[in-house]
């Protein structure tokens, strides 16, 4: 009887408004948890449903391209470009990348290199390779021009070539450098080979680097085969040779003048004239360089004045 009387008021404070109302209010904190739960993973799969949606990964791929200092062009599998980032426009002078859409990429280049680079391209496409650099000259608009160093990849699909990625940086101030550094290594040649006076380099090894046409006439032989010999094989008198030598162990930048004897082919010596001085290919000391002139005629005319 006592356990039931408890019991009845136990009930009874449960349906108190007091206990009524945490009742309530947990469930309506449940509730809330609840909802915030689920609201919060569909914002997280809303959020990685658009990171992975393809068009706007294309998009923030593309707007990164759009950025890049070097040109890259992405062409079909038939070499038709289908997209070109601002980097290439503004190089070539192109205001809109609808003037070079649907072109085939070895069309922008200059007539003469289009056969070549569409072999290259064909190269991709049968070996579904990347190919190493090769340089192309690209005329653009308003007398622009770009001297570029290309990389070609290919675009798989389950292993079947669907297109191509093609970077390019432009190299064009330094293709302009290297031309004008031939020009004057064509021109230093040119002076070497065609002076009438008996030239040589001689290396710090004291070997025969570089001889002139002159050189080789003046003391008999052949130019290809004076390479790598050593000047004592062209020049008498132990002497003359310690002189040289000790000069050229100084170091000095003071040019050396002095007189001896050369050995002709046929055995023969003649009085000759020899100027010596440091040879440096930029700050580089290389080794000595070798003037030679022939003064038997002038000996001969002293001697006999005498």
């Amino acid at each position: 009887m006592v356990f039931q009387l408890v019991s009845s008021t136990h009930i009874l404070q449960l349906s108190s408004p007091t206990s009524a109302l945490y009742v309530v209010l947990a469930l309506a904190l449940l509730t809330a948890i609840f909802l915030i739960r689920h609201f919060t993973k569909k914002r997280q799969e809303l959020r990685l449903k658009v990171r992975l949606d393809p068009g706007r990964i294309r998009q923030e791929y593309l707007e990164f391209l759009d950025h890049l200092q070097d040109g890259y062009v992405e062409t079909d599998k038939k070499g038709t470009i289908t997209f070109v980032n601002q980097s290439f426009l503004s190089e070539l002078g192109y205001a809109d990348r609808q003037e070079v859409y649907g072109r085939y990429f070895w069309q922008l280049a200059q007539q003469k290199y289009q056969d070549g680079i569409e072999g290259t391209f064909r190269k991709v496409f049968e070996s579904r390779r990347p190919l190493d650099l090769f340089k192309l000259v690209i005329p653009g608009q308003e007398g622009k021009r770009m001297v570029g160093e290309a990389a070609v990849s290919p675009v798989l699909e389950n292993g079947v070539v669907t297109g191509t990625k093609t970077s390019i940086r432009n190299i064009t101030r330094r293709a302009e450098a290297e031309k004008a550094q031939d020009f004057q290594k064509d021109c230093l040649d040119s002076l070497l080979q065609q002076s009438p006076i008996a030239i040589a380099v001689v290396d710090k090894s004291r070997k025969l680097s570089v001889v002139n046409e002159a050189f080789a006439k003046y003391f008999g032989g052949e130019q290809e085969a004076a390479i790598g010999q050593a000047l004592d094989a062209y020049l008498s008198a132990p002497g003359l040779m310690s002189q040289i030598y000790d000069y050229m162990e100084k170091r000095t930048r003071e040019p050396l003048y002095l007189t001896g004897q050369r050995n002709r082919k046929d055995g023969s010596a003649r009085d000759v004239e020899i100027f010596v001085q440091p040879f440096f290919a930029g700050s580089i000391k290389y080794g000595h360089l070798f003037f030679f002139n022939d003064i038997s005629e002038q000996r001969k005319a002293e001697a006999e004045l005498v």
